[in-house]
């Protein structure tokens, strides 16, 4: 997959503005609005997902990086190294952890891949001192019809 298709442009600049729309959530502590938020849960500690994450965070940041410089270095090598596949899965509150191991290994996934998979390395780079979350919500997609988006 070439990563100049429209596709891949649309959901690096859709990635981009939630990045930045997470970074000041959580420099002013706002929580999302008019989504069904999935916070990062206990199932989290006992997962593979965490094994994974740590293995990605501890070869992309260091301890000693500011929590903003950790979340950018994360996200500059999900730009790098993960590829968007589109994908229909039911996404719920509790599957959070399958999508984000699949993407975390995979390096490839939609939307809720790409959500779920940054979310689990942010949980790691910034422990428990912040709140991650994942907004799920609809987006204008294409002609008039609405599409699930994270």
């Amino acid at each position: 997959m070439k990563k100049n298709n429209t596709a891949f442009a649309w959901v690096r600049s859709i990635s981009l503005v939630l990045a930045a729309v997470f970074m000041l959530s959580m420099a002013m502590d706002i929580p999302y609005v008019n989504t069904m938020e999935v916070q990062a849960a206990k199932t989290y500690n006992k997962s593979q997902v965490k094994k994974k994450a740590k293995s990605i965070v501890k070869k992309q940041v260091k301890s000693s990086d500011s929590a903003k410089t950790k979340l950018k270095k994360l996200f500059k090598y999900t730009e790098k190294k993960w590829s968007y596949a589109r994908d229909y899965k039911k996404v719920t509150k509790n599957n959070w952890t399958t999508y984000a191991y699949e993407m975390l290994k995979g390096k490839s996934g939609g939307c809720y891949h790409w959500a779920a998979g940054f979310a689990a390395l942010a949980r790691q780079a910034l422990g428990s001192k912040y709140t991650v979350r994942i907004a799920v919500g609809k987006t204008k997609g294409f002609g008039n019809s609405k599409q699930k988006h994270a």
